[in-house]
């Protein structure tokens, strides 16, 4: 029974390396294409702080690459302070402190996949520019 569990965990990490390695190579050939989110936030730390440790580990797992923009709406908690130390040691933040730059943003990009998250406060509503998919 213990050799058993011994293969099957194997085989398992066997097919984890194939299929990492297979992402990075699909990588260097170009074919994975980039994918932007955008968000636009205001007083959001805990929000943020949760979905850009999690894009940034599926992107990572999934080998996908990703760029990550954040727009900030003149938030006073810890929001900016939290994308800052996002950005360390990572090429793929962009952090703006205004939303004045959101729809130039969107006008450069729009060729690209883009996703946008808007981290409003609790129960307002956010408008967003129209864009073609």
């Amino acid at each position: 029974m213990g050799i058993g569990l011994l293969f099957i965990g194997g085989v398992y990490g066997t097919m984890i390396l194939a299929v990492h390695w297979l992402c990075r190579m699909q990588q260097k050939k170009g074919s994975a294409k980039m994918v932007r989110f955008i968000f636009t936030t205001k007083n959001n730390a805990n929000q943020l702080e949760w979905y850009l440790y999690s894009l940034l580990f599926t992107s990572w797992v999934r080998g996908r690459p990703i760029k990550i923009a954040i727009f900030d709406d003149g938030s006073t908690d810890e929001t900016l302070a939290i994308a800052h130390r996002a950005i360390k040691n990572r090429d793929c933040l962009e952090i703006y402190e205004s939303v004045e730059r959101l729809d130039d943003y969107i006008q450069t990009h729009q060729e690209e996949p883009l996703h946008i998250v808007a981290l409003g406060q609790m129960g307002t509503q956010q408008q967003l520019t129209a864009l073609r998919w």
